[in-house]
This record gives structure tokens, sequence and C-alpha cells, in this order.
């Protein structure tokens, strides 16, 4: 189950769930983007987070690639006071109610607990 505030930074995040070029036209606070990853903070309340779109997303139906139209593709990582890190992804379509989300980050494979077009990882030792 997540907590209140994961609910609360995944409804900022979700404001903020543009592709990382909108999100540097839109948002004056980006501090770096010097990888695969921009970096942007914010001072009220004091956070940071980076995100970050997948080099390659394939889908496929029965075993076969098939196209979809989904929205964008994004992996948080946020930092506030209190907290070593809260990762979060968004795959940009809506999640089938109570399933998992495997994630696979340079061939470490995850398991996020989903809700709605969010998933968020099941325990602290999972987000570090």
């Amino acid at each position: 189950m997540k907590s209140p505030i994961r609910s609360m930074v995944g409804a900022a995040l979700l404001a903020l769930a543009l592709p990382t070029f909108a999100l540097a036209q839109v948002s004056t606070n980006r501090v770096a983007a010097n990888t695969d990853w921009s970096v942007f903070v914010e001072g009220s309340p004091q956070e940071c987070w980076g995100v970050s779109a997948p080099k390659e997303s394939l889908n496929t139906k029965d075993g076969k690639a098939v196209t979809v139209r989904r929205g964008d593709i994004l992996l948080f990582v946020t930092f506030h006071p209190g907290s070593a890190g809260e990762v979060s992804f968004t795959g940009g379509y809506p999640f089938e109610p109570g399933s998992t989300v495997g994630l696979d980050v340079g061939g470490t494979k995850f398991d996020m607990l989903s809700d709605g077009e969010w998933a968020w990882p099941g325990t602290p030792e999972d987000d570090a």
C-alpha cells in the first residue's frame, strides 16, 4: 500500500508527467541534463527528482510485437527531507487494478505495485 507521502508525490509527479524536453520548456527548476536523466529541484516543499524516459519500449500481445497508443513512459526518483529516495513509474496507460508492473533497469528486474497509471516499489528496500 502506498504511503500518504507517495500519494502526494504521485499527484505532483502526475502534473509533471511530460516528456523530458517538455519539462525543460515548462519548468524553470531544471538543474541538470547531462545524462539520460533530467534533474529538477523545488524549494517549497523542499525536494528534488530525476526523470528518465526509456531508450526502448517493446509492446507485445500473444508474444508478438504490436503498435499501441499510450502516454509518456517515465521513471522518477524523488528525494525529500526524511526519505532515502522514492521510485515511481508511469507506463502511459492505466494498469489492471491490483496488478504488478515488471520493470527492467539495466538487467535488474523489479516488481512494482500499480495504482491507475502509476506504479511504486512495494517496500523501502525495493526503493533503495
